[in-house]
């Protein structure tokens, strides 16, 4: 069992004494604002640089299969973040909250060569959780909840929500999906999170498509099956 703590630099403390914790390993060459451990590896959230009413962000990677020699494998710089905070990570994918800009997906399946997929810009994600087969994303008085599906890759695929102003008509919600050309997608409903119900069926020829949902519908989630 060990404790991992970031600011300056990375500590890494034992706790087989867990009322005298021990540091083992100490990395003065990484720092950071945030560190979650999955497996093998500690992902370290920090800032690279400020810039105006933004942040560009890293992802670094460290593999800490001994971790009293602690090494860094890979890392993604150049990630733009307006506010958010933490990192979670699940099925070879990390999620990072990016505030305004909504939740980047980063795909870290390869720890030496890890790349940003895309960011869903569903909304403002300030903080992340994981819950069973779900990623909750809070903001603003809003909580955003994602399903993950580990058979289909981020990079494939997504659905987001946005609003979208109609001339004369007001706004309108409306779902933007977005895959490779020619993809068939069939897209379910549900009310509950629980149940659901096949609504549209879909072939996307121009990259991305926006589809208006009907008024009835606004309290409803949605998700792709393909």
């Amino acid at each position: 069992h060990h404790l991992y703590a970031i600011a300056k630099d990375l500590r890494i403390y034992s706790l087989e004494n867990s009322n005298q914790p021990k540091l083992i390993a100490e990395a003065p060459h990484i720092s950071g604002r945030a560190v979650t451990v999955h497996g093998q590896s500690a992902y370290v959230r920090s800032l690279d640089r400020q810039l105006y009413r933004r942040s560009i962000d890293r992802l670094d990677i460290i593999d800490v299969s001994q971790p009293s020699n602690p090494r860094m494998t890979g890392s993604v710089a150049n990630i733009p973040s307006r506010g958010g905070h933490g990192v979670v990570v699940r099925d070879g994918f990390a999620y990072m909250p990016l505030g305004t800009m909504g939740l980047g997906v980063i795909d870290v399946s390869d720890p030496a060569n890890p790349f940003l997929i895309r960011g869903n810009g569903s909304g403002p994600i300030l903080h992340v959780a994981l819950m069973e087969d779900h990623l909750l994303g809070s903001g603003y008085n809003t909580l955003t909840v994602y399903e993950l599906l580990p058979k289909v890759s981020p990079a494939q695929s997504q659905l987001r929500i946005v609003n979208k102003h109609s001339e004369g008509f007001g706004d309108s919600l409306q779902l933007q999906v977005w895959s490779e050309r020619g993809m068939p997608m069939n897209i379910q409903r549900s009310f509950d999170l629980k149940n659901w119900q096949d609504w549209r069926s879909i072939t996307i020829e121009d990259g991305s498509e926006n589809l208006p949902i009907p008024k009835d519908f606004q309290e409803s989630y949605f998700r792709l099956n393909e």
